[in-house]
């Protein structure tokens, strides 16, 4: 083989590779949207970065606040940490706080997660997930 080709069939790996790298790291976000509370509440890059956080809403903490009727207030749980979230909005039709939902937002400096989106509820498989972590 005439070291030309070589070098020719080195590039052409070097680039496949490169262009491997990045769509990985590009799509990986996409292959896992959603985390658990401990998750957002261990790594700082979610104060500023808005993340897709499952859980279930911890009995009885689930409260609508007196003075703004868009605006709700409970515990989220995925078994190993809670955290306080705030959701202002509409709630959706199928919404029931004894199911486990998924809430969109970011997570602010008091630990409190300002929620966006308020999904009804998770998708099975990470129902099944948050219900084991919890030991339900």
């Amino acid at each position: 083989m005439n070291p030309l080709d070589n070098k020719k069939v080195l590039i052409g790996i070097a680039i496949i590779v490169i262009v491997l790298v990045i769509a990985y790291s590009s799509l990986s976000q996409f292959l896992s949207p959603y985390k658990y509370v401990w998750e957002v509440k261990e790594d700082s890059k979610y104060s500023s970065e808005p993340v897709y956080v499952a859980g279930l809403i911890v009995d009885g903490s689930f409260r609508q606040v007196s003075d703004n009727p868009k605006v709700y207030e409970f515990d989220l749980t995925d078994g190993k940490m809670n955290m306080h979230v705030v959701y202002e909005g509409d709630l959706p039709a199928a919404f029931d706080p004894s199911q486990g939902c998924v809430v969109y937002g970011t997570i602010g400096p008091d630990g409190t997660f300002k929620a966006v989106k308020l999904l009804a509820k998770c998708p099975s498989k990470y129902q099944e997930k948050i219900r084991e972590r919890a030991g339900e």
